[in-house]
């Protein structure tokens, strides 16, 4: 397969767009309250998630089978190394 490789002149360009200020066409940055907004929801999934997680019991039972677990990678370690 083919390398590939930017032009040779393609650093330069980005940079100096960077340095200028110019953006993607048609990319607009998150206003702050959206972004915030955003984040908020990523909490309140991921603490859901976590709280039925944790109250389903698979917590438990991860727990009680990590011994097994811990010897069956250490044996699958052994086999690929």
């Amino acid at each position: 397969m083919k390398l590939l490789q930017p032009s040779a002149n393609f650093t330069d360009r980005v940079m100096k767009d960077v340095a200028a200020g110019n953006t993607v066409p048609g990319f607009r940055p998150l206003a702050p309250k959206k972004r915030r907004h955003s984040e908020l929801v990523n909490l309140f999934v991921a603490t859901a998630a976590t709280y039925i997680f944790i109250n389903s019991g698979l917590l438990k039972l991860l727990n009680s089978h990590v011994a097994e677990w811990s010897e069956f990678v250490q044996h699958l370690s052994n086999r690929i190394g």
